[in-house]
């Protein structure tokens, strides 16, 4: 809806104008009630019934066929494009589910802010420390689906995970546990897909 407010003071002979734009949505968004998955055979019966609260005119059923699972990540995409959450783990997994290169590229340019200053990164820009398991998380996952870093962050992440492995730089985790040897191997893992692993770790 364009909303537009005019004002005006006859006696001054002045006046003011505001146009705005508002989005507007259901106030009950079509949603799924009941999902079904089934290996089709020689018969599927499937009982349906409309809901009792439901809206008249509103929603339906879908049905669709396919001959694997794997044909269709439509639903995982849909869930990717809505999803809420902004930390950088997120973000770039965001980007690696929607195979958006453009996203990835944007969220490259603010990796710098993320780096704190042994090269871990920081799933926010202002948090003091760097993760070494975001660290890992973010190489590996940037190497799972093809991408690659500009040289000098990726020396610096590289930089961070190996301080972080040989025991020079000091990472707790966010939960009392016994994982340090976990989250060192998960960084050797990270380096081992650029050959940057060493045997000695």
């Amino acid at each position: 809806m364009t909303w537009e407010v005019t004002a005006r003071d006859r006696e001054a002979d002045v006046s003011d104008r505001i146009k705005d734009t508002q989005r507007v949505l259901p106030a009950v968004p079509v949603m799924t009630v009941q999902a079904t998955i089934a290996q089709a055979k020689d018969q599927i019966a499937v009982p349906v019934e409309k809901p009792r609260d439901a809206l008249s005119g509103k929603g339906g059923l879908s049905v669709s066929l396919q001959p694997r699972l794997s044909d269709s990540l439509n639903g995982v995409e849909r869930y990717m494009r809505d999803y809420p959450y902004t930390c950088l783990e997120q973000k770039i997994s965001r980007a690696v589910a929607l195979k958006d290169t453009a996203m990835w590229s944007h969220l490259v340019g603010t990796m710098p802010a993320h780096l704190d200053r042994d090269g871990l990164m920081k799933y926010f820009p202002g948090m003091k420390l760097g993760d070494p398991t975001l660290s890992a998380y973010v190489y590996s996952i940037a190497g799972e689906a093809g991408w690659e870093f500009p040289a000098s962050l990726a020396e610096k992440l590289e930089s961070g995970l190996e301080a972080f492995i040989s025991g020079k730089i000091v990472r707790h985790g966010p939960l009392p546990a016994a994982d340090l040897t976990i989250r060192k191997l998960a960084a050797i893992e990270a380096l081992s897909r650029t050959g940057k692993a060493k045997p000695e770790m």
